[in-house]
């Protein structure tokens, strides 16, 4: 009958399941000393960690700060204020994620709740542009670029861009034409500041059945229809506002 003989091996202190008592009214020395410093680290770095996660959340949102909302249908149009960016932003949302129509009088009445509710704070900053999104999403500045682009003898439908310099700087041309910006300015001087012109970036170029909720005359060729768009601003001096 075979027997077996198990030897029992003696495991080091460091590498025991069982936790090791040590005393600790006697100094660590060696190899103990250096596994409190190990783990005394450990403890530091584990504190940072939480308070990164909770002095970074707050931070975040202070950088964008809730100014009006307004409710159009099933959209709900925010306006917020970037300090950090020195930009204010127009949002257009729905609950089921669909796309939102901004029409000029949603626009023109959240900037004037904002500028009769937050006066202070619009006037003490200085905000140099209003983002107000793609260009879609507000029918009347999407119809009125289509229209003019497609009547006008400096954009070659043909090939989809202006006769001579940049398809922003095209864009740009018409929507500073555009009567809603006037309007806006006339709001915004109220708090101090005038509109100085507008940018825009990706612009898009499509035929006539790539333009979303557009029920204009067909076209042929390919015309501009979007962009990201910013409204660019310019505080007034105290001397000069009236």
């Amino acid at each position: 009958m075979l027997q077996f003989r198990f030897k029992r091996t003696k495991v080091h202190p460091k590498y025991s399941v069982n936790p090791v008592r040590r005393n600790f009214s006697k100094p660590y020395t060696g190899e103990n000393k250096r596994d409190a410093i190990m783990f005394g680290n450990r403890q530091f770095k584990m504190l940072l960690l939480l308070l990164f996660w909770a002095v970074l959340p707050p931070l975040l949102l202070a950088q964008e700060i809730p100014i009006v909302h307004v409710t159009k249908g099933p959209c709900t149009i925010r306006l917020t204020a970037n300090g950090k960016w020195h930009t204010l932003t127009v949002r257009a949302h729905r609950a089921d994620f669909k796309p939102c129509s901004v029409g000029q009088s949603t626009l023109l009445h959240l900037l004037q709740q904002a500028t009769a509710t937050h006066a202070s704070l619009l006037s003490t900053g200085s905000f140099q542009s209003i983002f107000l999104g793609r260009i879609v999403e507000y029918p009347d500045l999407m119809s009125y670029l289509v229209n003019r682009s497609r009547s006008d003898s400096l954009w070659l439908r043909s090939k989809g861009r202006p006769r001579k310099g940049g398809v922003n700087l095209y864009v740009q041309t018409i929507l500073a034409t555009h009567p809603l910006i006037g309007k806006m300015n006339r709001l915004l001087k109220k708090v101090g500041y005038r509109i100085s012109g507008v940018s825009v970036e990706k612009v898009l170029v499509g035929r006539y059945k790539d333009i979303p909720r557009y029920h204009g005359q067909k076209f042929a060729g390919g015309l501009p229809f979007d962009a990201q768009l910013y409204v660019l601003l310019k505080k007034i001096k105290k001397s000069t506002q009236k």
